[in-house]
């Protein structure tokens, strides 16, 4: 946690809370799943599919108003109840050094609504990592221009 001016005022280093027993294989499957929901060309997270760091994760849709009959298309419904929509994912795929959930609320489905925002989350990451010390003062200030 930081002020506004940078100083840091405290600091939360990772907490294990408990472990999970996987098969490796399981673990390799589960794995090879999300990255193909984002990048395989058929998944639901196609959206969030980057040309810049590849992207594993899951979309989803959570339900907020029983339609009965058939499928209704969320645009067509008042705001209120309409789905909302979430995507969590991580990058980058093989070796992962940072994870994102997002929803949105009444967003609709996971896979367009949320999948794109975690998207520029995850690029915005990556190319603060990549700017030098000097770039990233000259941003926080709202400068423009190089530094």
């Amino acid at each position: 946690v930081e002020t506004l001016d940078g100083r840091l005022i405290r600091e939360y280093g990772p907490e294990k809370i408990r472990s999970v027993a996987l098969k490796e294989g399981t673990l390799k499957h589960i794995r090879n799943a999300l990255r193909d929901v984002v990048n395989s060309g058929s998944g639901t997270g196609g959206k969030a599919r980057s040309n810049l760091i590849e992207i594993a994760g899951k979309t989803g849709t959570a339900q907020v108003a029983e339609m009965r009959g058939g499928f209704v298309n969320s645009e067509r419904l008042p705001y209120e109840i309409r789905d909302h929509a979430w995507f969590v994912g991580y990058a980058p795929a093989e070796n992962p050094e940072i994870a994102v959930a997002v929803l949105v609320e009444h967003g609709g489905r996971g896979g367009s609504a949320a999948a794109p925002l975690a998207k520029m989350v995850i690029e915005k990451y990556f190319s603060l990592k990549v700017q030098s010390p000097r770039q990233l003062e000259v941003n926080r200030e709202g400068e423009t221009g190089a530094g």
